[in-house]
């Protein structure tokens, strides 16, 4: 399996089994998964009941003797024994701790709860975007319409007339984009970047001109943002090196690596590197 370092996309391969008991170093080393322990993502627990034996050379399975004492493999053909590594490890993926950082990074009032007859949407609270109240739902993936439409539905049979926003972990949202861009249906991945002390970090411009379009423009601030004046020369690099500049996730990630070359702070989400995008294409209408 194609191990990942990227936080954000690390988290989104994670989420994809929530609930659910994995080997978690399949998709990245073990010393990547030190900030997704830390913040209660991953949740130890335990070892597999088997393992293939590494104390002879037949191929065949051994049990896991993890009993008061450190985990080792124990092979019946040769009684011979070998320790488990931590790479072994079982980890349970706690979606409601994700749901519970990123409400906190929103500075969202109520608790995280998982909605009745779903088993993955968490409402995680609400609050106030300029003048409008806005209730937050998140869940892992939506990749099918069928799913999608009837999340959608509990999503507003649960928000009644307020507002609401949709926070999905994964990575595209091509299977439901018709569906997603008739409602408040937002990628983590353009509103919000993991710092490198486990934080989420909200781009809220971003994540006001999502959920609240018709009244960004009147609300925007007059200076431009600061990672904008930075991302701006890194578009006037690529460009004379000569890359292609536009709004794809490829452009995207080559920003943010080379911000994150350049500068010690998070680095910009998706919704701020477009909106530097259309900037230097001479788009002034965005702050």
């Amino acid at each position: 399996m194609t191990t990942k370092t990227d936080p954000l996309s690390l988290l989104a391969s994670y989420l994809g089994y929530a609930g659910h008991d994995i080997a978690a170093h399949q998709f990245a080393p073990a010393k990547d998964l030190d900030l997704f322990v830390r913040n209660n993502w991953l949740v130890p627990a335990g070892y597999p009941a088997a393992l293939p034996c590494e104390a002879c050379d037949e191929p065949h399975s051994v049990e896991v003797v993890s009993k008061n004492c450190p985990p080792y493999g124990l092979c019946l053909r040769t009684g011979e024994t070998f320790p488990i590594m931590d790479d072994g490890k079982i980890y349970r993926i706690d979606a409601v701790a994700v749901a519970g950082s990123l409400a906190s990074s929103l500075n969202l009032d109520g608790t995280v709860r998982q909605l009745r007859g779903s088993s993955c949407l968490l409402a995680m609270g609400g609050t106030r975007i300029h003048d409008t109240r806005v209730n937050f739902f998140f869940i892992p993936g939506l990749d099918r319409l069928d799913a999608a439409s009837s999340v959608l539905q509990a999503v507003a049979n649960q928000s009644g007339s307020i507002t609401a926003a949709l926070i999905v972990a994964s990575e595209t949202l091509d299977q439901i984009h018709p569906l997603a861009q008739r409602n408040k249906v937002i990628l983590l991945r353009d509103i919000a970047q993991i710092h490198a002390d486990g934080r989420f970090v909200i781009d809220e411009t971003s994540l006001a001109r999502i959920i609240l379009p018709e009244n960004a423009l009147g609300r925007r601030l007059g200076a431009p943002s600061r990672q904008r004046d930075r991302i701006i020369p890194i578009l006037d690099e690529f460009a004379r090196e000569g890359g292609t500049i536009d709004n794809s996730n490829q452009t995207c990630r080559l920003v943010r690596s080379r911000y994150r070359e350049l500068y010690d702070d998070a680095p910009p989400a998706n919704g701020t590197i477009r909106s530097a995008v259309r900037y230097w294409r001479g788009d002034r209408s965005d702050p």
